[in-house]
């Protein structure tokens, strides 16, 4: 009885564990989102910094693969350049949603590409004015 008791508390203490990781990842997300949605005049310079550093990271390592967006960047490089790691899950995971949804709908994945590079080359273009 006593072995049943201790081994149900340590699968519960397991889930619990497991349970609170999730909902603090959960948390961490919906905060980290909150950024992007953020009006920039409401933003610390700290936090328009990082904007500015995911937008460069982003826009010069994300590529089109055999028609799929791919980040080129590993997420032990991205924590190497100061970015934390939760934008790269998050960018890890938007970017799979956005390769499912242009599989699924019935524009062509043309005009999805097509302006994204366009937006890629403007932000390029504009950060090598501003040096």
């Amino acid at each position: 009885m006593l072995v049943f008791f201790i081994t149900t508390m340590f699968l519960y203490s397991c889930v619990t564990t497991s349970e609170k990781n999730s909902v603090e990842k959960n948390d961490m997300e919906k905060q980290a989102r909150s950024l992007f949605m953020t009006d920039s005049s409401l933003l610390s310079a700290k936090d328009r910094l990082l904007l500015r550093q995911l937008a460069t990271v982003s826009y010069e390592n994300c590529v089109i693969r055999n028609d799929r967006f791919v980040i080129t960047i590993s997420k032990k490089e991205w924590i190497k350049q100061g970015l934390p790691e939760i934008y790269y899950d998050i960018l890890q995971k938007d970017i799979g949603d956005l390769n499912n949804y242009v599989d699924t709908v019935s524009c062509p994945k043309q005009l999805f590409f097509d302006s994204y590079l366009k937006n890629q080359k403007e932000y390029l273009a504009r950060k090598k004015s501003q040096k």
